[in-house]
């Protein structure tokens, strides 16, 4: 059998060599265009716990682990969970219907992004390539873009102290300012800074992050953005329950303990004789919290519709009553029934819901308000599970559309993983994961990275998980870090766009 790496990077080859000889470009969805084939297997080996994960690029397992948890796990379209732990794979896709202030939104620790090195920019060419931009909302973005860069950059500008003064700077995918307009309309909140633009900031500090990028960067409503100025305030009762408010004001509005108070009994302690009206609160404490690494924020609760992880274990058998919850567990039903049933034949499981297809003649945030899901799923349309006459499990999996540079690396790694923690849950061994694609393709802007890759020759590799043995159902998987990837060698990031 070839190699792991080698059978996907042939197909690779072949979408290259198609780039080279064809001048024509399939047209496709997003826009971009790409190079397609159409049909092609490939057999991966999974003994002795192996990942067919890349050497010839990184691939980057903690972000494939949480959204495999986030879709086998938490099993809802609610993207808050991946938006926490800075994982931006849905970011482009995901709706966020809320405006400020709105209650129901839940609070909590978002993980900071590390801080990075200066970048430079030559301001000089700064006012260049405004000229291109037509209409007013790219208008208004290329100038506030313009701002952006002038307190980065610009060391007369008034707010340069506060900004480039203390390493604050431009990621260079955003020196563009037609890259920078295209991705501000994809990152949270957009919908609502439409609705009132005046009311909504580009903010880089809700995730503490030194640089404005994609990644690093939300519009937040001005009120919202202010609430984060200091500590927040954890107020304990006398039965050990804990609340935690951003602010004195905030705590004082929601328990009617005076501001004052609250800050004094925090510097000093509760004084009984002091504070006689409030002496019923002597055994609350009262203190000002961090967390290293984190922020309390108030949460984003974005949203990729009908998909995936509801298809999978919340398939709804009524699926025009909103309020049923008559509904099925896909893959709990298929891990009772190769316990029950090892010699089965129908241990199949999809993500694929002819009734919640998107509509691509509708927006994103349409086919979420029809009750759709924001795309149509592109892998895992066909699972099927199969112990074999060693009591080795095996799986196949189809794939309709594979991106074969950017997402296909990372869709086999994450099946790889579903194989290993089924099989965990089976006691038993995964040791083959056979995986079909429909139309695997190249995007027009992915052929020198793809050639980039190319070049580069496989390393040898022994790289393989492991899975906390505490983990014999779904239910006792609740960390991330309780699968493990060991001896993991690769040869550095090739960067490229997604095509939205």
């Amino acid at each position: 059998m070839m190699s792991n790496e080698h059978q996907y990077l042939n197909i690779l080859q072949e979408l290259v060599d198609k780039a080279d000889k064809d001048l024509s470009i399939r047209n496709d969805r997003t826009g971009t265009g790409t190079y397609s084939l159409f049909r092609t297997q490939l057999d991966f080996d999974l003994s002795n716990m192996k990942v067919p994960i890349l050497t010839t690029k990184f691939v980057p397992f903690k972000t494939i682990l949480h959204e495999l948890y986030w879709m086998y796990i938490l099993k809802n379209p609610n993207t808050n969970y991946l938006d926490n732990n800075n994982v931006k794979i849905w970011r482009e896709w995901s709706q966020y219907f809320f405006d400020f202030p709105d209650q129901n939104r839940e609070r909590g620790w978002v993980k900071n992004l590390p801080k990075k090195d200066f970048i430079d920019y030559d301001i000089e060419n700064l006012g260049l390539p405004l000229a291109g931009l037509i209409t007013e909302e790219d208008k208004k973005l290329g100038s506030l873009w313009t701002n952006i860069m002038k307190r980065c950059y610009q060391k007369t500008n008034h707010n340069y102290r506060f900004y480039g003064a203390k390493g604050i700077f431009v990621d260079p995918s955003w020196h563009n300012v037609h890259q920078f307009i295209k991705d501000v309309k994809n990152i949270p909140n957009w919908i609502n800074k439409k609705k009132n633009w005046n009311k909504y900031e580009l903010d880089k500090d809700y995730y503490n992050a030194n640089y404005y990028s994609k990644e690093s960067c939300v519009w937040l409503h001005t009120h919202e953005n202010n609430l984060y100025i200091d500590d927040p305030i954890e107020i304990i009762d006398n039965n050990g329950n804990s609340n935690i408010y951003f602010s004195f004001t905030e705590a004082e509005n929601l328990t009617g303990i005076p501001a004052s108070s609250i800050a004094r009994w925090i510097k000093k302690g509760l004084s009984e004789k002091c504070d006689l009206k409030y002496r019923h609160y002597s055994n609350y404490t009262f203190k000002k919290i961090n967390k290293e690494g984190y922020n309390f924020r108030l949460l984003f609760s974005g949203t990729i519709g009908e998909m995936y992880g509801q298809i999978l274990r919340n398939f709804k058998y009524n699926f025009y009553d909103k309020d049923s919850h008559d509904n099925f567990d896909q893959i709990q039903y298929v891990i009772d029934l190769l316990k029950n049933k090892p010699n089965t034949r129908r241990a199949v499981f999809s993500t694929f819901d002819p009734r919640a297809i998107a509509d691509e003649r509708l927006s994103f945030e349409q086919n979420v308000n029809q009750g759709r899901g924001v795309l149509n799923p592109c892998h895992g349309l066909i699972n099927q599970l199969y112990i074999n006459d060693n009591n080795e499990l095996e799986m196949f999996t189809y794939q309709r559309s594979a991106d074969i540079f950017l997402g296909l690396p990372f869709n086999i790694v994450f099946y790889s993983v579903v194989a290993h923690l089924i099989a965990q849950i089976l006691d038993i061994k995964a040791t083959r994961l056979v995986y079909a694609l429909g139309d695997y393709h190249l995007y027009s802007n992915h052929v020198e990275q793809a050639k980039e890759q190319l070049s580069r020759v496989p390393l040898e590799s022994n790289c393989y998980i492991s899975i906390d043995p505490s983990i014999k159902n779904l239910e006792d998987w609740i960390s991330i870090d309780q699968i493990q990837l060991h001896n993991y060698k690769h040869q550095g990031v090739i960067k490229a766009p997604v095509s939205v």
